[in-house]
């Protein structure tokens, strides 16, 4: 399996190692922020590279936070010139109505402060950048390497500075917003990404709480417009991958059969092909991104046994 859809990014093709601060001036446009596990990332770069063709029209500068012992040489095939930092372990104190699933992942209390110092971590790096350059980036952008893009994300021809776009999917328990991708002005993904300094907001809380809907709190404490969209993703953590084995419909299943595009696509939490439900949005057969079989060998990603998630399990998981 060739590199075109990488290529024709033009990400992977920079040589920029002795850019000047004159150089670096013509980049300062577009930060991209990559946290989280890579997973399955050395199998799907190549699917990663082609959903991002929309929204890399200019040539971002990259930041990946390498989880500890992680081998995160995979990004370097997509982008090159990425600039690779190793986490660091966070320890917060979390308020008890903190509420997350832990099936599949019984260490998400930990993942969620950890998420949270990556973000962090992400913007420190950026400064760095903009104070080499002596340029502010106009727009920055977070995303977890294990989303795989269902949909064509489109972008608004302009996007302000006390603004974020989101995917409208993934809203957590109690009505949140999308934490698992986010693109906005410099002023609001500054609070997006320091939302750690915010948990304070959370002592004296009386409901429970998830990720989601603490995004949304601090994004309505800073006055940041949240806008949403129909962007769709199948996420390939281990999580919805062990939930797959028992739901033919989910967008995991549908991943080993590659069975794109398709007539009747709708989604809701997820999009489901040839589905029934007549509330979900339905998403247009040229809006649907097109996904090659030839782009990512699935028996590597998606035929693992119960065990598998059983040892899996043990460990920490996003």
């Amino acid at each position: 399996m060739g590199n075109n859809y990488i290529d024709s990014l033009n990400i992977a093709k920079r040589s920029d190692t002795n850019k000047t601060n004159c150089d670096l001036y013509v980049y300062m446009t577009l930060a991209l922020c990559l946290t989280g596990e890579l997973r399955n990332f050395k199998y799907t770069k190549n699917v990663v590279a082609h959903g991002l063709r929309d929204i890399t029209n200019k040539l971002p500068f990259v930041i990946g936070i390498l989880p500890q012992s992680e081998d995160w040489t995979p990004v370097l095939d997509v982008f090159q010139n990425a600039k690779l930092v190793e986490q660091d372990t966070c320890y917060v104190t979390l308020s008890k109505m903190y509420a997350c699933s832990k099936l599949f992942r019984p260490h998400c209390r930990e993942n969620f402060i950890q998420t949270l110092c990556d973000a962090q971590k992400c913007w420190h790096e950026i400064r760095k950048q903009e104070l080499e350059a002596g340029k502010e980036f106009e727009i920055i952008s977070r995303m977890r390497p294990d989303t795989l893009w269902e949909t064509h994300i489109h972008l608004p021809s302009t996007i302000l500075p006390n603004e974020i776009h989101v995917p409208r999917m993934n809203v957590g328990w109690f009505g949140g917003v999308n934490d698992q991708f986010a693109i906005g002005g410099r002023r609001s993904m500054h609070n997006y990404l320091n939302r750690i300094s915010n948990l304070n907001i959370t002592a004296n809380a009386t409901k429970l709480f998830s990720s989601e809907r603490f995004l949304y709190m601090v994004m309505k404490n800073s006055n940041v417009k949240v806008i949403r969209h129909n962007w769709m993703y199948c996420l390939l953590s281990f999580r919805q991958i062990a939930l797959s084995i028992n739901n033919k419909d989910s967008c995991v299943s549908r991943w080993t059969t590659a069975s794109f595009p398709c007539i009747n696509f709708v989604c809701e939490s997820e999009c489901i092909c040839n589905s029934s439900r007549t509330k979900a949005i339905h998403i247009p057969y040229n809006d649907q991104l097109f996904i090659r079989k030839d782009m990512y060998n699935s028996s590597n990603i998606l035929n693992r046994p119960q065990s598998y998630f059983r040892i899996r399990s043990k460990h920490k998981l996003l």
